[in-house]
């Protein structure tokens, strides 16, 4: 171990031991709040839904999960530049119960935006956003409910993809889930 390291090191540690009496922010204090923060958010979402294991860095939101009917729509891509389309009402209802259907009712690449209002409100947030063959944003009712087909068949080309992560979550086929921790079939025909 380096000379320089070490004691950057021990100052660290240091620091934390003062920084617990003092309520001044500290780098290591920084982390430790963060970690603790991570750590409990995990164990509180758990007890939500169930956990969504995201290798893939993709950022989430947690809008869905909070309401229980709303209206969505979408910005899709045509010749003439992008569209706003209004989910129609019977359509609003089958997206909140399943939360997946809300990215797969169009073509390969012309899903850009998903939005929802929830009832009794005006404004608009973001559930789904993607530039390019990039995903920016997705919600976690979503991301919990997709499954590898979907993906393989209309997202294969953005960042949603990825047989690493198919393989974190014990995805075996195009009916598994792909956020999701599915169970071997091992212990599926057991039960």
């Amino acid at each position: 171990m380096r000379p320089c390291y070490r004691a950057l090191q021990s100052n660290c540690s240091r620091m934390a031991k003062e920084s617990q009496n003092n309520y001044k922010i500290s780098c290591s204090e920084f982390f430790s709040v963060n970690l603790f923060v991570y750590i409990s958010t995990v164990i509180k979402n758990k007890n939500n839904m169930q956990e969504i294991i995201n290798t893939t860095g993709i950022h989430t939101v947690d809008t869905l999960s909070n309401y229980t009917e709303g209206k969505f729509r979408m910005i899709v891509k045509t010749r003439l530049g992008m569209t706003c389309c209004d989910a129609r009402d019977f359509d609003n209802p089958r997206i909140m119960a399943n939360p997946e259907s809300a990215i797969t009712g169009y073509k390969k690449g012309v899903l850009q935006t998903v939005q929802f209002q929830p009832a009794g409100s005006d404004h608009w947030s973001t559930v789904f956003s993607r530039t390019g063959k990039k995903v920016k944003l997705i919600d976690k009712a979503i991301l919990a409910s997709l499954t590898v087909g979907t993906i393989n068949g209309l997202y294969y080309n953005t960042n949603l993809y990825g047989q690493f992560q198919y393989k974190a979550v014990n995805a075996s086929s195009w009916a598994s889930k792909a956020y999701t921790l599915n169970q071997p079939e091992s212990q599926l025909e057991a039960a």
